[in-house]
């Protein structure tokens, strides 16, 4: 069932049908709030949070963007407020890289994935919280386009693509000055 006849159902007073909406998207909301503050446990309530404001507003849904679009709208809405709340900064987790060799590592390989996954987290920890969604939501959601992401985040699509791919070159320099040795994981077989 389409995402737009679920709606409709709930809309109609169908309120089951929205487990459908909560089982097709509380992980993935969970995991995109997770990747900003960095609390699991905050994640969780600010998730719930966003399922309850989901619920409330549907009404407002328009299906002139795609119904993730907006549910992801929702969610960083949420991750900002929060963010905004807090007054220290957060480390931001990096849990999503894995290793991509099946085979037994050297030990001069396990040195160097090691090394490549502390400059990568060092990149990522060092960039501002715009360009930590825009490359969150591009590899997390390789479905997401630039229009999408800039209706999730209120941007300009241009503005997005251009903050992606300036994102990308200042990943190469920083690989440039910072990676010794090191084999370029995740971030250095960017999108374009």
């Amino acid at each position: 069932m389409e995402d737009k006849d679920i709606v409709k159902h709930v809309l109609q007073g169908e309120a089951l049908y929205f487990e459908y909406i909560i089982d097709k998207y509380e992980g993935p909301i969970l995991k995109y709030i997770y990747s900003f503050i960095g609390d699991r446990t905050m994640a969780e309530d600010l998730c719930q949070e966003t399922f309850i404001s989901v619920y409330n507003k549907l009404y407002t849904y328009n299906n002139i963007s795609k119904f993730s679009t907006w549910i992801y709208s929702i969610a960083h809405n949420k991750s900002i407020d929060y963010l905004r709340k807090i007054t220290k900064n957060r480390e931001i987790a990096i849990d999503n890289i894995k290793d991509s060799l099946s085979r037994e590592k050297s030990p001069q390989e396990i040195v160097e994935y090691k090394e490549t996954l502390d400059s990568i987290e060092g990149f990522i920890k060092n960039l501002d919280i715009i360009d930590k969604q825009i490359l969150y939501l591009r590899y997390a959601h390789p479905d997401v386009s630039f229009r999408d992401i800039s209706n999730m985040m209120g941007m300009n699509e241009s503005t997005v693509k251009k903050r992606y791919y300036r994102l990308y070159d200042k990943y190469e320099v920083y690989l440039d000055r910072n990676l010794k040795g090191g084999v370029g994981l995740g971030l250095s077989k960017i999108q374009k």
